[in-house]
């Protein structure tokens, strides 16, 4: 098989976010295109949260949990008892829908 065959056919069995990232660097060989897959796939294999992640410590020394505490304490409502949509007394017949 031919080195542009091989090539080829390295490009077309990578996931297709792959492909436009490897097309991208504009491999002239195999080995030029395996590289930049392994770029790829070093970059994907860290967590999206962990990039977000804080590396110092937060220097609030729990306040923002303190602080959600007191918050969830005082802003307890008690349960409102609900007043129900049919009348529980009617005695008469049926309705009929009229339409």
């Amino acid at each position: 098989m031919l080195e542009k065959d091989k090539l080829h056919w390295f490009i077309i069995w990578l996931q297709s976010w792959a492909q436009v990232d490897v097309e991208r660097t504009n491999p002239e060989t195999l080995e030029q295109a395996y590289v930049a897959a392994e770029r790829l796939a070093d970059t994907q294999c860290k967590s999206y949260t962990d990039t977000f992640k804080s590396v110092k410590k937060s220097d609030h020394g729990g306040k923002k949990e303190e602080r959600r505490e007191t918050r969830n304490e005082s802003s307890y409502q008690k349960p409102t008892e609900r007043k129900s949509i049919f009348r529980k007394d009617y005695t008469g017949p049926p309705r009929q829908a009229s339409c």
